[in-house]
């Protein structure tokens, strides 16, 4: 118990301000004075409630030693940088050129950094990989899209030109088609009007004795009239129905011809468009616009990288060289190697922070001494409980 008491509660180190400064007491001592455990309303000797208020203080005295380990740390941290300001500050005037020089080059890779002008829209990583692998072959796949989707337009316009075609000769057919059809009628229909002409005549020559010669000359100058316009037609059709269905098997043939065609282009076009993963050639060339814009930003990138990389080793080395402890850390202030007044004002912060650290250690290390003090004066006031306390606090070892 004794042991444990000593690790937690050693006498409080004295801190080495390099700059004077006064606590905020009025805001601390209200907090100091403040009971962090009360023992009025305890019944000691309940059980549950004394071990209950044992391990409260344990725990009281656990998480404050944590809270000044952490603080410490910190501290030292802060002391360590104050400490680099100095050494820095006492440098002569030579070797703070050099440092300064160095400083600047970071500032003025910083100034580059933030003066290039990013890509406002940006692709993805899988398709800037993507159009990586086929950066060589992107800008003839975009010529070669464009002239098969042109080809493909072209294509297609023949074939709604040739189906129109096709069409108007089918219908010229079929009109031919009937127009023959009537052709043979109307000659069949001359026949048998003839026939029946000449029965009537016969009948009125032979039955009723009378001169049907000029009759029988009069059907045949009709019958020969009307036969021959019906067989003029119909050679006509005929003719034209034949010339009608050879444009109509052309139109075919071609029409075939365009659609295999039409097939093979859109075929290509399919394949490529599933190659670079695009709806159309102007989609692929957007995406190698934004490519190359994302491919410059990261070369730019790496070169900055590059650079900082070499100012900073450079910085770090000439720090490093005059005993700074931390050189590190100047990386990100260098405009405070530069310039003066942002030296002053880091230095200030810095004094600020160290002050609001020592007043959280003190006022953890009140906690844990409260919480000592507590123990030890129920150990000392109730001994008949002693070995039970000493076993609770035991367990927090």
């Amino acid at each position: 118990m004794i042991k444990f008491l000593q690790k937690l509660f050693h006498k409080k180190e004295e801190y080495d301000f390099e700059y004077d400064f006064e606590l905020e007491q009025d805001s601390i001592e209200e907090v100091l004075q403040r009971d962090t455990l009360r023992r009025a309303d305890l019944d000691v000797n309940d059980y549950k409630e004394r071990e209950r208020y044992i391990r409260a203080c344990c725990e009281q005295m656990v998480d404050a030693s944590a809270e000044v380990d952490l603080a410490k740390q910190e501290y030292q941290r802060i002391t360590n940088q104050l400490t680099d300001i100095e050494e820095i500050d006492a440098l002569p005037q030579a070797e703070r050129d050099e440092i300064v020089q160095a400083a600047k080059k970071i500032g003025l890779v910083e100034k580059e950094n933030a003066g290039y002008k990013r890509p406002a829209i940006k692709i993805t990583d899988e398709q800037f990989r993507r159009l990586e692998v086929l950066e060589d072959e992107i800008e003839d796949a975009i010529g070669k899209i464009k002239k098969d989707e042109e080809y493909q337009m072209a294509v297609k316009k023949d074939l709604h030109l040739l189906e129109g075609e096709k069409a108007s000769l089918s219908f010229a057919r079929r009109d031919l088609r009937t127009a023959n059809a009537n052709s043979k009628s109307w000659a069949i229909i001359t026949v048998f009007a003839v026939i029946l002409a000449f029965c009537m005549l016969a009948i009125l020559q032979y039955m009723l004795d009378m001169e049907v010669r000029a009759g029988y000359l009069a059907v045949m100058g009709v019958a020969a009239i009307a036969l021959t316009a019906a067989f003029t037609r119909y050679r006509s059709t005929a003719t034209a129905q034949i010339k009608t269905e050879k444009q109509l098997n052309r139109a075919i043939v071609l029409q075939n011809r365009v659609k295999i065609k039409y097939v093979n282009v859109t075929n290509v076009l399919d394949y490529n468009y599933s190659k670079y993963h695009v709806n159309n050639a102007y989609e692929l060339e957007y995406m190698w616009e934004k490519y190359q814009e994302e491919r410059d930003a990261r070369e730019h990138s790496e070169k900055m990288l590059q650079k900082m990389d070499e100012s900073s080793r450079e910085l770090v080395r000439i720090l490093h060289q005059y005993r700074v402890k931390d050189p590190t850390q100047w990386i990100h202030q260098a405009q405070a190697l530069t310039n003066p007044k942002e030296m002053v004002e880091i230095r200030h912060s810095l004094i600020i922070q160290r002050q609001r650290l020592r007043k959280r250690i003190d006022f953890n290390h009140f906690n844990m001494e409260s919480a000592k003090e507590e123990i030890e004066d129920l150990v000392k006031k109730y001994p008949k409980y002693a070995k039970e306390i000493l076993a609770i606090v035991s367990q927090y070892e």
